[in-house]
């Protein structure tokens, strides 16, 4: 059984492989503790790949927010779909 082992091979070294069709966005909490830098790197990478940071989010960004009338998160939101 083979088993892809994506951790070994973070996203940022493999974007660039992703069709250029799709697009790829990338969804920050403010206080989150994963850092940012690997997402603003993929960017530079390849057209297509959009950034945007929650204010007074953690990591679970999408949990966290209490309601989709959270205008900051309904524009981020909405706007991706």
């Amino acid at each position: 059984m083979t088993f892809n082992i994506y951790f070994l091979e973070p996203i940022v070294d493999r974007v660039a492989s992703i069709d250029l069709n799709i697009p790829i966005y990338f969804l920050h909490g403010e206080k989150s503790w994963i850092i940012i830098d690997p997402s603003i790197d993929a960017q530079s990478k390849r057209q297509n790949v959009y950034l945007d940071t929650l204010k007074d989010a953690g990591h679970h960004v999408i949990t966290q927010v209490i309601s989709i009338e959270d205008q900051e998160f309904a524009f981020v939101f909405l706007g991706l779909c």
